[in-house]
């Protein structure tokens, strides 16, 4: 069973990636692992901080099979509208179709779950989000 890191969490700034000297290594951290996935999940109602991790821990359960699996997520507030969304770094045996139709299926959201490409590394897909005024962010695995 996967359980939270830790060493991740709940982050407030307002400065930028070069003012963060944590978030380039984040990112070379991040490369470590055998990535499968970029995800990015919606919802059809307002996402709160509180509920964006609720919403991880449960897909973790569903997403995560075997010791191998491992998940990277960063809640990121919409710039138009009340609320979050997420992203994640998900290494999982589950095939690509499966995570968007089970996510349908649990939130009856919007699931965008493309292919994770290792030459973009994972400062690509973390530096964005540590850059952001708030966000909560964990690893699962």
């Amino acid at each position: 069973m996967s359980k939270t890191n830790s060493n991740f969490g709940y982050l407030q700034t307002n400065r930028n990636l070069s003012s963060y000297p944590n978030a380039y290594d984040y990112g070379k951290w991040l490369e470590q692992y055998d990535w499968d996935y970029f995800c990015t999940f919606t919802t059809p109602y307002e996402l709160t901080l509180k509920s964006s991790r609720r919403m991880m821990d449960f897909l973790a359960l569903k997403f995560l099979l075997g010791p191998e699996s491992k998940m990277f997520w960063a809640a990121e507030k919409f710039d138009v509208k009340e609320g979050y969304h997420i992203h994640a770094l998900i290494q999982s045996m589950m095939k690509q179709h499966m995570i968007s139709d089970r996510y349908k299926e649990l939130y009856h959201g919007r699931p965008r779950v493309l292919k994770y490409d290792s030459n973009k590394g994972g400062n690509y897909y973390f530096s964005k989000y540590i850059t952001k005024q708030i966000i909560d962010y964990d690893f699962i695995g």
